[in-house]
């Protein structure tokens, strides 16, 4: 289903997030009424794709296994500790603790603290965030993969140990 979706944006905001169930899929914005959903309406359970829509391309990641495909081409990670390479994504496991959240400023005269340029969007980010038990490490990480205004698209990778 995430690749029929239109991969244009139906407001004004250049990207919206998209969940894709096994039985349904829920746009941040609806196509038609442009009513906005909420990411509390998305089940995790049987969540199978998350990711964005938007200047006419799809980026999205595989709940299960993690992978991301951006565009059409897809990214797997993994993680080396102690000269050992730990697959972080292509893993028997679900990622369905999805993030998704927006990046914005505004610049403030601080003598009169009157808007000097009025709020925007700077940075569209969705990924996920997990736990990996091998037989060396135990950790919490997060990937995410970030679509920027100013900058080329990337990935950000944290990893806290537990």
């Amino acid at each position: 289903m995430f690749h029929s979706v239109h991969p244009c944006s139906p407001v004004a905001q250049e990207f919206i997030w998209v969940a894709e169930h096994r039985d349904q899929l829920i746009t941040e914005y609806d196509f038609l009424t442009k009513e906005e959903n909420k990411l509390s309406q998305i089940d995790r359970e049987n969540l199978i794709r998350f990711g964005l829509v938007g200047r006419g391309q799809r980026f999205y990641y595989e709940v299960f296994g993690g992978t991301f495909n951006i565009i059409g081409k897809t990214y797997d990670f993994s993680l080396i500790s102690n000269d050992v390479e730990i697959p972080l994504t292509c893993r028997q496991h679900y990622f369905s603790d999805f993030i998704s959240y927006k990046n914005a400023e505004t610049y403030v005269n601080l003598q009169t603290l009157e808007t000097v340029v009025e709020p925007h969007i700077t940075d569209f980010v969705f990924g996920y965030k997990s736990s990996l038990t091998s037989n060396t490490l135990s950790f919490q990480f997060q990937s995410e993969c970030v679509i920027s205004y100013d900058n080329p698209m990337y990935f950000n990778k944290k990893r806290s140990d537990t």
